[in-house]
């Protein structure tokens, strides 16, 4: 029994890491196609990663000052009840 509880520990531990190793596949196709095609040198390529990474960073303090009902630029958003 405990061999087998130990087997599942594993396989979870596995699906995980195999989860966030397929998170990167698209990343690296798209350094790949920026580098290659569009011929743009590494520090380009980190500008653009960090302005698009900037947006995801903002992205969950916007949703928390507008579910706190607080406007941004006089608009309000109105709850879903």
């Amino acid at each position: 029994m405990k061999n087998k509880n130990i087997f599942w520990l594993y396989l979870l531990g596995a699906s995980v890491y195999a989860t966030q190793s397929f998170e990167g596949l698209p990343g690296l196709s798209l350094f790949f196609y920026l580098k290659e095609t569009l011929n743009l040198d590494a520090s380009k390529i980190m500008y653009i990663g960090t302005i698009t990474s900037i947006a995801w960073l903002v992205k969950p303090l916007l949703g928390i000052i507008i579910d706190l009902g607080v406007p941004i630029l006089k608009i309000t958003i109105k709850k879903h009840e």
